[in-house]
């Protein structure tokens, strides 16, 4: 599911002594795969170093985020885009900051989403497990990911490199674990990692 934003183009343009001219046209972004896709259209002909990308929690104080090269100099419309795929969990609010060769600045509007996601729908099942425990990752479903567990000592007991997951759902086989607690990471292209904890018993 994803949810499309739109943000009204940006009346503001950068005059500088170089007689250049710069703004935005378009600022938009979209919540897709786990992630805020964001896109931007720069209109002007200044020789631009670098895009900023600024996100804020509650719209009043913003962070950088990330550094996006910018294309050379154009008379037409170009289009810039960033992906976060780390958003806070509820509100984000993002900006685009505009580095002039120059030294000068042009600031987009502020474009604001709504990141919900169950990450709760990610669970480990039977637990306490004796022969096998599975983990539920529908969420992540389609995605590049890494899984390891560890043990309580924090020895690592299993760990994979998964291409694709491709199922909603992981079976472990705990026939050569000891009984104890351990610890299931999951780090899914990039996305915030995921931890849960499952007991294994006497077999």
């Amino acid at each position: 599911e994803s949810e499309d934003y739109l943000v009204e183009f940006v009346d503001s343009s950068l005059f500088n002594p170089t007689n250049c001219v710069w703004n935005f046209g378009l600022f938009n972004g979209a919540v897709e795969d786990l992630a805020v896709k964001l896109n931007w259209l720069g209109n002007g002909n200044c020789d631009v170093a670098y895009f900023q990308v600024e996100r804020s929690a509650d719209g009043l104080q913003f962070d950088p985020l990330a550094q996006v090269a910018a294309k050379p100099a154009s008379q037409l419309p170009t289009l810039y885009d960033y992906e976060d795929k780390t958003p806070f969990y509820g509100k984000n609010y993002y900006r685009i900051r505009t580095v002039i060769e120059d030294g000068s600045e042009v600031f987009s509007t502020v474009f604001e989403t709504d990141f919900e996601v169950d990450f709760e729908s990610i669970f480990v099942y039977p637990n306490p497990a004796t022969d096998e425990v599975i983990l539920h990752v529908f969420p992540f479903n389609g995605l590049p990911a890494y899984v390891f567990i560890a043990d309580a000592k924090g020895q690592i007991v299993f760990k994979n490199n998964y291409d694709v997951l491709d199922n909603e759902a992981i079976k472990f086989l705990l026939a050569d674990y000891a009984p104890g607690v351990y610890t299931i990471y999951l780090k899914a292209d990039g996305r915030r990692e995921q931890v849960r904890r499952f007991s294994v018993v006497d077999h």
